[in-house]
């Protein structure tokens, strides 16, 4: 897994900036849904890891992070991985490989079986959403290549009393 931290830069002053510390191309992914699955009853018993390997490191910063004890149930209703990450920005100045590896539990660890293993190479040709696939099943990426952004990290909330929400939506 990555070392590479999210508040990296956090220490910084204005004018004594590292000239890696930048304003970028990163990739945001909103949303993974097991959009086809073949030969498998639902609901599904899904860990495993999708991660994004980019050139700020080449260790894994996981999206999608389950172990075997905590996996997530997927159904027809409920299609979409619940995301636990990244880490950090996934860089994307440069190609970002995103590797899916995830397995159904079985009643046994020695039962289990292989969901998707399947490595996505995103360039940063294509937008919005694409499907990658194997003879098992189907995953639906849905993403966003920002062209200028900076990794921002909230370190403190502080909540106010007010007579209507700032956000209609929550904030």
């Amino acid at each position: 897994m990555t070392l590479a931290s999210s508040m990296l830069f956090t220490h910084c002053t204005p004018g004594r900036m590292p000239r890696n510390a930048i304003v970028g191309r990163t990739l945001q992914i909103y949303s993974i849904k097991v959009a086809e699955i073949h030969g498998f009853e639902s609901p599904l018993k899904v860990y495993g890891v999708v991660a994004a390997r980019d050139t700020v490191d080449s260790s894994r910063n996981p999206i999608f992070l389950r172990p075997r004890n905590g996996c997530q149930i997927l159904n027809l209703q409920e299609p979409f991985l619940h995301l636990t990450g990244p880490c950090r920005a996934i860089v994307s100045m440069n190609p970002v490989d995103i590797e899916i590896e995830l397995k159904l539990k079985g009643a046994t660890k020695s039962e289990d079986r292989i969901l998707i293993s399947k490595v996505y190479h995103y360039n940063g040709e294509r937008l919005g959403t694409y499907l990658v696939g194997d003879m098992h099943c189907g995953i639906e990426l849905c993403f966003q290549q920002l062209e200028q952004s900076i990794q921002a990290t909230i370190s403190r909330v502080r909540i106010v009393e007010r007579d209507s929400a700032p956000f209609p939506h929550g904030g």
